[in-house]
């Protein structure tokens, strides 16, 4: 038992606390700071301007669904706002061979949460919204753990061919051929 903790600090110490990943613990939460700060008056925008929308305007669903909006899409302008600002932070990191990591993972983790947010706000059916949600964190998890590029070539690999009209065959889960699953990882 002492053994696996002393093997538990030592991966600690060597690949997790090093000063390439704490460097970036404050560019991840200062790019936060920077999204809240700069979406306030946007979100007070937003919420004003779907406030105003008039009656029999081209955004009838807006109109139709004013509180839905300002309470469940208007909120995520911020993480949305985030997650852009930590992509540019990773593509600079990247262009300039700055380590990443980090900040790739933070990436990762408050994109599956958008996700998980959106599913939720926009399924009707709680259980649709419980399948999405683990689809999001599994893709979130395997990407962090750099198993998502091999888990998405064996299911390929494995994939299942379906017979389309007139007989012509189409991958119905490939991401190469372009199938509806594929589209989405």
């Amino acid at each position: 038992m002492v053994a696996h903790f002393e093997q538990l600090e030592k991966h600690l110490l060597d690949e997790i606390l090093v000063f390439a990943n704490l460097i970036q613990i404050p560019a991840v939460i200062l790019t936060g700071g920077v999204a809240w700060l700069v979406c306030r008056p946007i979100l007070r925008w937003v919420r004003v301007w779907v406030e105003r929308v008039p009656e029999h305007h081209h955004l009838d669903w807006v109109v139709s669904h004013r509180s839905w909006v300002t309470d469940r899409l208007v909120p995520l302008i911020t993480p949305i706002a985030w997650v852009v600002g930590l992509w540019i932070s990773v593509a600079v990191a990247e262009r300039a061979g700055w380590p990443h990591a980090v900040t790739q993972t933070a990436v990762n983790l408050l994109l599956a949460w958008l996700v998980i947010r959106l599913a939720a706000a926009l399924v009707p059916y709680a259980a649709l919204a419980r399948l999405i949600a683990v689809l999001a964190w599994l893709v979130a998890a395997l990407n962090i753990v750099h198993l998502l590029g091999p888990t998405l070539d064996l299911l390929d690999s494995v994939a299942v061919v379906v017979l389309c009209q007139e007989g012509a065959r189409a991958p119905c889960c490939t991401r190469d051929e372009g199938g509806p699953f594929g589209a989405v990882l």
